[in-house]
């Protein structure tokens, strides 16, 4: 009897998972790229209780196929996601198109946070399309954006180039938009990701790669003079308590490894 009592309190005191369900979006050659996804269910499983891919999503639509439309797939994600205490329990992570697909959704319904991997700011060779990104700059969902630093469609000059919000991390990887990364570098990128998560549910703020100073400061003179007047400690310092704010341009110096 007494070894039934401590069974049941086992069975009804195991920790609860930090979130309930994690999406995964593809980008828009789904089904071409079948090597992203279990690369990362198979390192996340710690962080949700249900991890939904882009397969058993469209099952759960009763969809017959891929449609890549970015407004057919936000209605349809609509009608799959919870609500309520649901929503704040829920993680969205896109892939390439996937990724607008998901931070477009945060912008209009609540989730706990959103990971982009290959974040598509611009298509090669074609004109700039504002609408790709340009809800990034408002966004107050806790976003993390894994990129490759020779990311066609966004690498290691995005934020000079694009503004975001003081809600989006950065972190980048060693590789190209299609993400064709080595097991190491998955681990890699799967400890960010969990770190990212764990930031989230402890309420704090998620850490980024380094902060590029001599850029920073070479940018704006008006920070390098205040920096030398001892106004700030330094341009980094002067970023975090105003230059985000301001949507100073900014870099990153990647740290590949974690």
């Amino acid at each position: 009897m007494r070894l039934a009592s401590n069974i049941f309190k086992l069975k009804h005191h195991r920790p609860r998972m930090m979130f309930d369900t994690i999406f995964f979006l593809s980008g828009d050659s789904y089904p071409l790229t079948p090597h992203i996804e279990p690369a990362l269910f198979n390192r996340l499983g710690s962080l949700a209780s249900r991890l939904i891919g882009q397969g058993e999503l469209l099952h759960l639509t009763q969809a017959d196929s891929f449609n890549a439309d970015i407004e057919h797939r936000l209605a349809m994600l609509d009608r799959v996601l919870p609500a309520g205490e649901g929503a704040r329990r829920t993680i969205l992570i896109g892939r390439s198109s996937g990724a607008r697909v998901a931070t477009l959704f945060a912008a209009r319904r609540e989730v706990a946070a959103v990971i982009c991997l290959g974040y598509p700011f611009r298509e090669p060779n074609r004109q700039l399309d504002t609408g790709r990104f340009v809800h990034l700059a408002q966004t107050r969902t806790p976003t993390l954006i894994l990129q490759g630093v020779e990311d066609a469609y966004g690498g290691i000059d995005l934020t000079e180039n694009y503004p975001l919000s003081p809600s989006v991390r950065v972190r980048f990887l060693n590789g190209q938009h299609e993400l064709h990364l080595s097991p190491k570098d998955w681990d890699a990128a799967a400890e960010r990701i969990g770190a990212f998560c764990r930031s989230v549910a402890e309420g704090q703020p998620a850490d980024q790669d380094p902060f590029d100073e001599g850029f920073y400061l070479r940018r704006h003179q008006d920070v390098a003079d205040a920096v030398a007047k001892g106004d700030f400690i330094s341009g980094e310092d002067h970023f975090l308590k105003h230059g985000s704010r301001e949507r100073r341009i900014f870099r990153l110096t990647p740290g590949i490894n974690p």
